[in-house]
């Protein structure tokens, strides 16, 4: 009766394009959980909360403070529905690395704003391949960043192999091809986020808005 009770996943599901990767598939994981007397049974919203909240949020359950380094926030105001999603109409997301899957153990630096109506994505290092190198480095294979699985065996099988929506991109060049500087997702018209809106000239303005926006985040957490 005095126990919060927390289940989740730690990652995306382990599939070519999902896990390590900024893509919904790559950062959007299960999250429930139970505290008699707080949390009112069949409760659902829609606030953006990331795993680290979660340190906070026991800390503040205990009634110990929080640490000013920490940059996550409480879910308790969530939880008991005081301020429901006020100031979680966004996350901001990052990677450096999965595996060992490039010469010198470099990682492939990634950040992403995500927002209900877009994902935006910043590769730092496009020169880079994305999901590891070609060539293996180790046991874990060629493009050690994604996870041995039949599905990443077919895509490399069957490097010809489109997707049934419009798009010249084929499903290897989006699981394992070098991809641009920065993506953007138009997640209305878009949800499985296939089609990279980055050069296209009606989304400048939306672009330079989150390229701000990121730097800015960056900046005031020492990124």
């Amino acid at each position: 009766e005095n126990t919060i009770i927390v289940m989740s996943g730690d990652n995306g599901y382990p599939f070519p394009r999902a896990k390590a990767n900024l893509y919904d598939g790559g950062t959007h994981i299960p999250l429930a959980v139970a505290w008699d007397g707080v949390i009112k049974p069949q409760t659902t919203t829609d606030a953006f909360v990331e795993l680290s909240d979660l340190a906070p949020t026991f800390l503040e359950a205990a009634g110990l403070p929080v640490p000013r380094e920490m940059t996550a926030r409480s879910l308790i105001p969530v939880w008991k529905g005081i301020s429901g999603g006020a100031g979680r109409d966004r996350v901001y997301l990052e990677i450096e690395r999965h595996a060992y899957a490039r010469p010198g153990h470099v990682g492939y630096p990634m950040r992403a704003v995500r927002t209900k109506e877009y994902l935006y994505i910043r590769n730092f290092e496009p020169e880079r391949w994305p999901a590891g190198d070609p060539t293996a480095l180790s046991r874990l294979g060629i493009f050690a960043d994604c996870d041995g699985s039949p599905s990443k065996e077919y895509v490399i099988a069957h490097p010809a192999l489109k997707p049934a929506s419009p798009g010249d991109e084929t499903y290897y060049q989006l699981a394992f091809g070098k991809r641009p500087s920065e993506e953007l997702y138009d997640l209305e018209k878009d949800p499985f986020e296939m089609n990279n809106l980055a050069g296209n000239a009606s989304y400048t303005t939306v672009i330079a808005n989150f390229r701000k926006e990121l730097a800015k985040q960056m900046a005031q957490t020492g990124d």
